[in-house]
């Protein structure tokens, strides 16, 4: 029986792989794209790669360990604990200014990484999917990344699946925060046939807050699902998501989002927003923001919209002597910086929105 969290995903894009996994063949790629990249990131921050399902190189100190196996009952996360060879801790116990990437190869049609993170200390951390453009081959990663946070602790983190077309991405990050943390989690989706993102939130101590944000573009037959729950398990905790996308062709996007503020939680405060421009006919967006409270004296909100550009505010461009062709692209332009700019930090920002330009023109002549 499908449960509610997997009602929309279409399983079918990423059976094969499924069940055969790592008895697939390794295909040929073009690894001077996936150098060229990582060094560009070594400019400004360290890096760990990651390629053939193991580390390749790490610039800072890690463990391997046992796999874990705790974790939620699905064909996807079972893939992942089977498929994955070992379990990669980080501890980081020193302040880190610059960001650590976290870049996966997709070098295989299948294959699966753990990641166990421990944060003593504040730190940026970005995870990036390199896909190969010259791959003629489908290919799925799975990877599982869990983060603790301790007491009085600052997180962003950064998930960034720029994937060609063939591309299959599921990435599940589960984030535990103490008392007085604080967490950003960020994930842009471009490309790729089938994205699938799950996130789990604890806030466990009194004055955690975290803030949750989404930005995805997708064109042709992409599809995007977005599952994040959030759980309020200590009194003063607070929780924000902003979830946007933009959505052409025939792509498809999913956001259902829960949170769960548990009892004797008192002033809680949460606030939850999925926003969908459509800018074609066949393009389709689903959405099911979710609370549920079993405590008093709390704050929250939550909802979506789904839609096109507003035409009063086209009309209100273009009487003062805008083109409409300018219009459009000033609001499209506004729909997704109002993420970015909460979002993305200072030291990826360049690299970011480099990404996101080379996703827009098919979507900005569908806005046309």
């Amino acid at each position: 029986m499908i449960s509610e969290d997997w009602r929309y995903s279409n399983l079918s894009k990423v059976q094969g792989f499924i069940t055969e996994g790592t008895s697939l063949p390794f295909f040929q790629v073009d690894e001077s794209e996936f150098i060229f990249r990582v060094e560009n990131l070594r400019k400004i921050g360290s890096v760990v790669s990651f390629k053939g399902g193991k580390v390749c190189q790490s610039s800072i100190e890690f463990t391997e360990s046992e796999k874990s196996t705790a974790l939620e009952d699905h064909p996807i996360i079972e893939f992942n604990k089977k498929e994955s060879k070992a379990r990669y801790s980080f501890s980081l116990e020193s302040v880190s200014e610059k960001p650590i990437f976290l870049v996966y190869m997709l070098d295989a049609p299948a294959q699966a990484y753990q990641i166990g993170i421990e944060l003593k200390n504040d730190a940026n951390i970005v995870e990036v999917f390199v896909s190969s453009p010259n791959s003629k081959s489908a290919e799925l990663v799975s990877v599982l990344t869990e983060i603790i946070v301790s007491a009085d602790t600052n997180l962003k983190h950064t998930v960034i699946g720029n994937l060609e077309k063939k591309s299959r991405l599921s990435h599940f990050l589960n984030v535990v925060q103490h008392a007085d943390s604080r967490s950003q989690l960020f994930n842009l989706s471009l490309g790729g046939e089938y994205s699938r993102f799950d996130l789990r939130n604890y806030l466990c101590g009194p004055g955690a807050k975290s803030n949750l944000g989404g930005l995805y573009l997708k064109s042709e037959n992409e599809f995007v699902d977005h599952c994040t729950k959030v759980f309020h398990e200590a009194p003063d905790t607070e929780s924000q998501q902003l979830y946007k996308g933009v959505l052409g062709g025939n792509s498809k996007a999913i956001f259902n989002g829960v949170i769960k503020i548990k009892e004797n939680c008192p002033n809680s405060k949460t606030n939850q927003l999925n926003r969908n421009l459509i800018v074609s006919k066949k393009a389709e967006a689903i959405s099911r923001p979710q609370l549920e409270i079993l405590t008093d004296n709390v704050k929250a909100n939550h909802g979506m919209t789904i839609g096109s550009l507003n035409p009063n505010e086209i009309f209100y461009l273009t009487s003062r002597g805008i083109p409409q062709e300018t219009a459009h692209d000033m609001l499209a332009d506004a729909f997704v910086n109002e993420v970015i700019d909460q979002y993305v930090g200072n030291s990826i920002s360049g690299m970011v929105k480099g990404m996101i330009v080379s996703s827009w023109p098919q979507l900005r002549g569908e806005l046309r």
